[in-house]
């Protein structure tokens, strides 16, 4: 065989690993055998056939992995909202007019106001108004209407100063935090009479009921105290 073509025929392969390596030791000691080129060239392929293999069993088992993660963490997810929504139906939220100063509406010197962010906390809501009205007074009753069905605020308030002090009606178009407040007198907002679109639950009518039975019996019960003088 012409030494040449040998040479031309070893350059082709020697960068397919050790094994050509040796066989170009051979070629130079003069032992090349032309059908160890081939076997080493099948070995080669076989080689890189198994690799892709393995690579692809490697990439299929990560799928799978993360396929099954996924499947339970949508399992789980599903759980919770099928949890969260039958603890949403045996247990039962307040009802708006249960608290006490649900019955504030009424004062004449009521102050409405709205404007303030409605997602926060009732807690960080009444301790934030009180803390900004507190430079006209004391607040004595803070109300907090809210979606019975939900218990999300209706985004406005009702306030009574200690002191009846209208001064709080200067307030109007300040800033609570980042927030521009609308504050006015209670007896001009519709609010004051009917929460529109309130999401009413099954106690709010009897217990308005009951309010409304017990404000006509003491107003009844004043005004026979003031028509007998007074003296009981």
């Amino acid at each position: 065989m012409d030494r040449s073509r040998v040479f031309a025929s070893l350059s082709r392969v020697i960068s397919m690993g050790d094994k050509r390596k040796m066989l170009q030791e051979s070629h130079v000691e003069g032992n090349l055998d032309p059908s160890e080129i081939q076997h080493s060239d099948a070995l080669e392929r076989k080689a890189r056939r198994k690799r892709r293999k393995k690579q692809r069993n490697e990439q299929k088992k990560k799928i799978d992995e993360l396929s099954n993660s996924l499947k339970e963490l949508t399992e789980t997810v599903k759980k919770l909202k099928e949890e969260t929504a039958l603890k949403e139906k045996v247990t039962p939220k307040g009802c708006c007019f249960e608290s006490e100063d649900a019955a504030m509406l009424k004062h004449r010197e009521t102050i409405f106001v709205s404007g303030f962010d409605g997602s926060l906390p009732s807690d960080e809501i009444r301790r934030s108004l009180k803390e900004h009205f507190s430079s006209c007074g004391e607040v004595s009753q803070l109300f907090l209407p809210f979606h019975c069905q939900t218990g999300i605020h209706m985004g406005y308030a009702f306030i009574n100063m200690r002191s009846h002090d209208r001064k709080a009606l200067t307030l109007d178009q300040s800033f609570m935090g980042k927030q521009r407040l609308l504050v006015t007198m209670a007896d001009k907002r519709e609010e004051s009479i009917c929460y529109r679109n309130h999401l009413s639950c099954s106690r709010c009518r009897r217990v308005l009921m009951e309010r409304r039975a017990r404000r006509f019996y003491e107003s009844g019960w004043r005004m026979a105290r003031a028509g007998r003088g007074g003296s009981w």
